[in-house]
């Protein structure tokens, strides 16, 4: 892995909508990745 994902993976802990759980419709399904 490179350090970027590393990082990226660390901060993404604290973002609950980042990960695949089914999550309610807070966001678009076309948009994988959406802040």
């Amino acid at each position: 892995m490179t350090p970027d994902l590393s990082f990226l993976q660390q901060l993404t802990r604290g973002i609950p909508t980042d990960p695949m759980p089914p999550l309610p419709a807070t966001r678009d399904p076309t948009v994988p990745h959406a802040p």
